[in-house]
């Protein structure tokens, strides 16, 4: 009897059998051992042998990502998150006496009129969020810039000649808008008014800006508001905006104008209120004259 597989030739020795006698040819012995650990550090060393191989491939892939993470952060404009919160305690939750106002709104309906256009377009019109300066290091030059009510909105450039001199352009506008000199003011074509100082500025220098319409900067600001409860009657308000000092002063106005609107709903509610207190006691005076006119009868 013969040990061997018909297709495949002799068959392996299993090791529990090495110590019987077998014919030499119907057996081969494999050179490995079986069930024994493998070594890590060769494991390691193999791993380390492929990675040099492959090494400008890496290094390679290292200088694209930072290249790319490079170019993106010079590309996409960096946003900012300003927080706030506000405690609101609606007289007409408490306790008090048998007579006492109402509540003026639902709890949730505060977040409601916290990122309402009542609240926010006063700190557009107040903070000047119409106007938007393209480069960050302009701002400066925009502190004598002034809104008419009827300003054009547009993508302008401002663009300062030698000696001062200056031109006014809007995209869509074929030719110049304006022309002047040292000392003049800009945008009365576009009812704004505007007197930077381009004493500092090199010649053929752009500046440039753009002029929301009040709906898209309300809108825009409004987009970019989030208002929530965090707490039973706290508002959690935030703004993600691209400069993080003016972003805080967003939101420390929203805040102020949402403190003036609220309050003034309250004042509206208690007089609503307490005119209906008027009618309701002259009602019960009424039947309380009523009532001893028939005792007496």
């Amino acid at each position: 009897m013969r040990n061997e597989d018909q297709t495949h030739g002799p068959v392996p020795v299993p090791y529990s059998m090495q110590g019987d006698v077998a014919p030499a040819h119907t057996y081969y012995y494999p050179d490995y051992a079986i069930n024994q650990p493998e070594e890590e550090g060769i494991q390691l060393a193999h791993l380390g042998k492929m990675l040099w191989k492959r090494k400008f491939w890496l290094v390679g892939a290292m200088v694209i990502g930072w290249g790319v993470g490079w170019t993106a952060s010079r590309l996409v404009e960096p946003e900012y998150v300003a927080d706030t919160t506000l405690a609101i305690q609606d007289r007409g939750t408490g306790r008090g006496g048998p007579i006492q106002t109402g509540q003026v709104l639902p709890v949730d309906g505060w977040t409601d009129v916290f990122t309402s256009r009542a609240v926010i377009a006063p700190v557009v019109h107040n903070l000047g969020l119409r106007l938007r300066v393209v480069d960050d290091a302009d701002h400066d030059l925009f502190e004598t810039f002034v809104l008419g009510a009827d300003a054009i909105s547009g993508a302008y450039t401002l663009s300062v000649r030698s000696g001062g001199t200056w031109e006014l352009s809007r995209d869509g506008e074929s030719g110049i808008l304006e022309r002047g000199g040292p000392g003049e003011t800009i945008g009365k074509s576009s009812d704004f008014t505007w007197k930077p100082d381009l004493g500092s500025i090199d010649a053929d220098t752009d500046i440039e800006f753009r002029l929301m319409t009040e709906q898209a900067a309300v809108t825009s600001l409004g987009a970019r508001l989030e208002a929530g409860f965090s707490k039973s009657e706290i508002i959690s308000a935030r703004l993600t905006w691209h400069d993080p000092y003016q972003g805080a002063e967003i939101l420390n106005e929203i805040a102020a104008q949402f403190v003036v609107l609220a309050e003034r709903l309250r004042t509206t509610k208690i007089r609503e209120e307490v005119a209906l207190l008027r009618d309701q006691t002259a009602l019960t005076s009424k039947q309380l004259e009523d009532a001893e006119f028939r005792l007496q009868a």
